[in-house]
């Protein structure tokens, strides 16, 4: 499992989530070299928690498909357009198309937070898409790390720091997530793809929690 938490604060978006993956409910590890669960595409930041295979596929997509890596995520629509034809290509590719239907079902097991300069959207096991003006989370802590981030924004004017106290509750009590944290601002890591004008902020911040 996973928790990823965004967060606008003061006008820009910030997301977060931890590096550990846990197998089977009951055996986890938090040293993957390329552990990293945010996924840049040119003009959004997508995580998911669920099954890890999902963020390798992510990867691989936006690495093989041209198209898929330039989309556009103005609105709810054209995230909903993105996964139909994500999902899609994870049939064609990864062969679930033919598989046994338990094995197709495992395809809703996943959720997903896809943030852009501008908006953060989520999108449930289902396929539906909601978008959130300020804040949200999805994975396995979420809804306390909902809680912390609705409790500590009136009190903490920076959001990094919000999202780290977030996750480090959610993981506290919720064993499928921990490990090392990326807190990144949002803004800094996608002008690199051309989407924003330069930013003096880092774009990555990784806090250990050992």
């Amino acid at each position: 499992m996973t928790i990823v938490a965004a967060l606008k604060q003061n006008g820009e978006i910030w997301m977060a989530a931890d590096r550990q993956t846990t197998f089977n409910y009951d055996f986890a590890r938090a040293d993957d070299v390329n552990g990293s669960k945010i996924v840049p595409y040119r003009n959004a930041l997508i995580a998911t928690s669920g099954m890890a295979l999902f963020k390798n596929a992510l990867k691989y997509y936006a690495a093989s498909e041209k198209e898929a890596y330039n989309a556009r995520f103005d609105n709810d629509t054209d995230v909903m357009d993105f996964f139909f034809k994500f999902h899609g290509f994870m049939k064609e590719k990864y062969g679930l198309g033919n598989a046994k239907n338990d094995e197709v079902e495992k395809l809703s097991y996943n959720s997903f937070l896809v943030v852009t300069t501008e908006s953060i959207y989520q999108v449930s096991c289902a396929r539906d898409v909601a978008s959130y003006e300020n804040f949200t989370a999805i994975g396995n802590g979420a809804e306390i790390a909902l809680g912390a981030i609705h409790a500590l924004t009136p009190l903490i004017d920076n959001p990094s720091v919000i999202l780290e106290k977030a996750l480090a509750a959610g993981c506290h009590f919720k064993h499928g997530c921990g490990g090392e944290v990326d807190i990144v601002h949002v803004p800094s890591l996608l002008k690199k793809r051309g989407k924003t004008k330069n930013r003096t902020k880092p774009a990555v911040k990784l806090v250990s929690r050992k």
